[in-house]
């Protein structure tokens, strides 16, 4: 009988212990979980213009601005100038953004094939940037595109510069590669034709 008890009363600790613990693990959840919830409202309550406020397409333009551009609003773009240059920041499809070049591309001057085939090696060596071909009411052109995440005003501030930067390396990138295929080409031509007549001189893509 003095065993039963004994193991009774054990039990009873044992018990008591483990929902003591348990009851400890709920507080701390919940406490998590309202520390959580005030980190989200708090910025869901951030001022629209605040540096940590949610992107949107005024957000955007304020980050325009504040890297020395002036930003226009076009619906769901926001379109600047650089050094002559137009960019759009594309917001349609938000928290995502597409940061935008185009170029025209005049196909008595460029071989569009070969510039497609270009556009895909620099796309598989710039992980950020891709390019394709737009063929669209007869015209012709290039387009550079980069798929942003920046999450606030702040981020994009301190990105899009890169964001400029990477697009013209990309350019640049893409003329190497479109000037080399080019060239093998000649080089094919020329092993079957040797009087082949020669390629028009070297052309560089421009706005």
């Amino acid at each position: 009988m003095l065993y039963l008890t004994l193991a009774f009363v054990a039990l009873c600790v044992f018990l008591a212990v483990l929902l003591s613990r348990e009851d400890s693990k709920n507080v701390k959840l919940v406490a998590e979980n309202s520390k959580l919830k005030g980190r989200m409202e708090a910025m869901h309550d951030k001022e629209p213009d605040s540096p940590e406020a949610p992107l949107t397409l005024d957000g955007i333009a304020d980050a325009v601005r504040h890297i020395g551009y002036v930003p226009e609003l076009d619906e769901d773009m926001v379109i600047f100038m650089v050094a002559g240059e137009r960019y759009y920041a594309d917001a349609s499809r938000l928290p995502t953004i597409f940061i935008v070049k185009e170029y025209g591309l005049d196909t008595k001057v460029y071989e569009i094939d070969l510039m497609k085939e270009a556009a895909h090696q620099m796309s598989d060596d710039l992980i950020m940037l891709k390019a394709f071909i737009i063929e669209d009411d007869g015209r012709t052109g290039l387009r550079f595109l980069i798929a942003a995440l920046d999450a606030n005003i702040a981020s994009l501030r301190m990105n899009l510069p890169r964001y400029i930067n990477i697009i013209e390396d990309g350019r640049r990138s893409l003329n190497e590669h479109y000037q080399e295929l080019v060239k093998a080409k000649e080089t094919v031509a020329k092993t079957i034709n040797p009087f082949a007549t020669a390629t028009p001189a070297e052309s560089k893509i421009t706005s």
